[in-house]
């Protein structure tokens, strides 16, 4: 065998991972050698349309799936919307609420069902971002609830300015108002987690009476002297923020009325 047999090979190869099953005169169902990274296979359909044009289609399979790993309703905002839409731009890939879909002329099938496939590939990798963009998807979600929930009392990037004038030692987000404020830091690595720490141990150094929750993207990532270091000097842990926004939210608006009535009481 020489590398003249190589596209013979190949191609051989892949129209045997290609499968047609016939669902109706107008739309036939495509297997294709390609899995989610779980190892399910994805859904994608082809439909007869009027006009000498076709349509793929994956029957809202992939956003479905998408669901079952990460909250899809963030791909409407922030960092995630900005990568979804670059991939379906990239391969012309329309979201029909949540049907993905490409229509193109019967010719240009070939090449749109190969570059459809593509985008399915990578819209199912959003789950998968790298670090970096996880922590700041993270960072968007924290402040887009805590913003939304207390839109007239949060401050932001809070600094304590009779005592840290150069803002070494900033708190990401605070309830004031009350003689015991509520420091809220939204955590998503090992260095934030120590980060937390060093802060929030400088602020009770100087004898500042704060009552202090922290915001874990997910806990089990975290090294467990870290989530017991938090343990130690938090009031309070949230081990995710996905699924335990209302919680968190409950949380503090329960807290943040107890030290107002505390307050008011004195």
């Amino acid at each position: 065998m020489t590398i003249a047999d190589l596209r013979p090979l190949l191609t051989a190869a892949l129209s045997a991972g290609v499968v047609v099953h016939p669902v109706s005169q107008h739309e036939a169902q495509v297997v294709v050698p390609f899995d989610f990274p779980d190892g399910d296979g994805f859904v994608i359909f082809v439909r007869d349309r009027d006009g000498g044009t076709v349509e793929i289609t994956d029957h809202a399979h992939t956003l479905m799936h998408l669901g079952y790993h990460t909250d899809v309703d963030r791909l409407q905002s922030g960092a995630r919307a900005e990568t979804f839409e670059r991939i379906r731009c990239r391969h012309g890939i329309e979201d029909r609420d949540g049907e993905l879909v490409t229509v193109v002329p019967w010719r240009d099938l070939p090449t749109a069902f190969f570059a459809f496939v593509q985008g399915l590939i990578e819209i199912s990798e959003l789950r998968n971002l790298d670090q970096e963009r996880v922590r700041s998807t993270f960072r968007d979600d924290v402040r887009r609830v805590l913003v939304e929930a207390f839109a007239d009392e949060i401050e932001t990037d809070w600094v304590d300015r009779e005592r840290d004038d150069d803002g070494l030692y900033p708190i990401p987000y605070v309830l004031n108002g009350t003689e015991r404020p509520i420091a809220i830091f939204d955590v998503a690595t090992e260095e934030n987690a120590a980060s937390a720490l060093v802060v929030a141990k400088q602020h009770l150094a100087w004898e500042r009476r704060l009552h202090l929750v922290a915001i874990e993207r997910d806990q089990t990532r975290l090294p467990r002297r870290h989530v017991a270091w938090l343990s130690d000097a938090f009031d309070k842990q949230f081990a995710t923020l996905s699924s335990r926004e209302q919680a968190i939210v409950g949380y503090l608006r329960e807290q943040h009325a107890l030290f107002k009535r505390l307050a008011d009481a004195e």
